[in-house]
């Protein structure tokens, strides 16, 4: 059976070049390894596939058969398992050129030009009307930048070097937190009893929860590193409620005799055995009365503890937002599929680790109240706390700023750390 080769004409000489330079396609692209030809009513441009290319195909239709046990058709994508949402893979490969050091106008000539980004290797592929596209982007990202004004910056500066200013004070941030946890541990516990430690009174709480922020805040400095700010507002939550135990605790030290020790004190209480046979972890039984006692803690009942009214609002702004990043909550479909615009909004990762870290600053001050931690402790935390606060109220300061992209959180949390730390 003979096989029909379908033929197709490259385009005349003297026709306009379809790359839109308004040159005759002799005098442009031809002149180049560029060919465009006629399929029927189609133009086609015609695109050398290298060695790599081609490898790097065959192994992703191989890939798709081995998870479908069939190979890609016609109907099937061939790059259906990358991200197709949120420009995730716009954004991986920017951040991947930034952390090679690639100079920032080439970054954003690519990120303008969706894609393109001449090298040694392709640049006889690329119609000279693109070059110069490119090349005009990358005057001007430079023209931007240096750009003086007198009545402020324009949107890409002032994003460009709020950005690198936020990332720098996150990391001096990240490391002085978690150094001061560690200290935290290290003054309040016996190394001797760590495989054997129990919560027995409020300090063994505030042990538990400075740990349990160190292991969070590890979390959280990876989460922001690959750019994922719905997983730090999701786990900074646990900071919030932490600090609401803490309020609780410090303001009614019958809330942790209560409801916290009775938990973990098998020698006076026991769990209630349900009638159905299973284990009830709301109630407990005072073995010695034999007194039945309702252990379970509604977190918004809690709110009674804060006393201090950007708290409260925190509480609704934070706390109750953040949970629908906890919980399957439609609302946060829109943050999943939103996209920004590097180059015109503050980084959204930036963002939410500043807000997190504003709460984990208010926490250990919380946990300072505690009357069982040692006063020297709590000097050298003040002074530090200090420190911080400031770096972080100028970080607020900072986003706050942006008129077009105003967060409510943001304020609220500018208000408390100036206001109460």
């Amino acid at each position: 059976m003979k096989v029909k080769v379908k033929k197709t004409k490259e385009i005349s000489y003297d026709t306009l070049c379809p790359c839109g330079s308004g040159k005759s396609y002799g005098e442009c692209c031809k002149k180049k390894k560029i060919k465009y030809e006629i399929d029927g009513d189609k133009l086609i441009q015609k695109v050398h596939m290298s060695d790599e290319l081609f490898e790097t195909i065959k192994d992703v239709e191989n890939q798709f058969e081995e998870y479908y046990n069939r190979r890609p058709g016609k109907d099937d994508f061939l790059v259906s398992f990358a991200p197709s949402f949120n420009d995730e893979v716009l954004l991986q490969i920017i951040y991947a050129m930034r952390e090679s050091g690639m100079p920032e106008e080439k970054i954003y000539a690519y990120y303008k030009t969706n894609g393109l980004l001449p090298t040694n290797f392709n640049i006889d592929y690329i119609p000279d009307k693109d070059l110069k596209e490119f090349n005009d982007f990358c005057n001007e990202y430079l023209e931007l930048m240096n750009e003086s004004k007198e009545d402020g910056m324009n949107a890409l500066k002032f994003v460009m070097l709020s950005n690198s200013f936020l990332f720098d004070e996150i990391d001096y941030i990240f490391e002085a937190l978690l150094a001061t946890c560690n200290d935290f541990i290290r003054r309040h516990t016996n190394p001797d009893e760590a495989l054997s430690f129990t919560t027995k009174d409020p300090l063994d709480f505030c042990v538990f929860s400075v740990i349990k922020t160190v292991k969070t805040l590890q979390s959280i400095e990876k989460l922001q590193k690959n750019h994922l700010p719905e997983c730090i507002y999701s786990l900074g939550r646990s900071f919030f409620e932490n600090y609401m135990y803490m309020s609780a605790i410090n303001a009614d030290l019958d809330f942790f005799n209560k409801k916290l020790l009775p938990i973990i004190d098998s020698e006076k209480y026991n769990f209630v055995i349900e009638p159905n046979g299973k284990i009830s972890r709301k109630k407990v039984v005072e073995k010695s009365s034999g007194e039945k006692i309702n252990i379970k803690v509604i977190i918004s009942q809690m709110k009674k503890y804060l006393n201090i009214e950007a708290d409260i609002q925190l509480y609704e702004e934070f706390y109750e937002d953040t949970c629908k990043y906890v919980h399957v909550d439609i609302l946060s479909a829109k943050q999943y599929y939103s996209i920004i615009d590097i180059y015109d909004e503050l980084d959204p990762t930036l963002i939410a680790t500043v807000s997190v870290l504003s709460i984990v600053l208010m926490l250990l001050n919380k946990i300072c109240e505690c009357e069982l931690v040692s006063q020297q402790y709590i000097t050298d935390f003040k002074f530090l706390s200090n420190k911080l606060c400031k770096k972080l109220i100028t970080c607020l300061k900072i986003i706050d700023s942006d008129p077009m992209h105003k967060i409510p959180l943001i304020t609220t949390l500018l208000e408390r750390l100036s206001n109460n730390n």
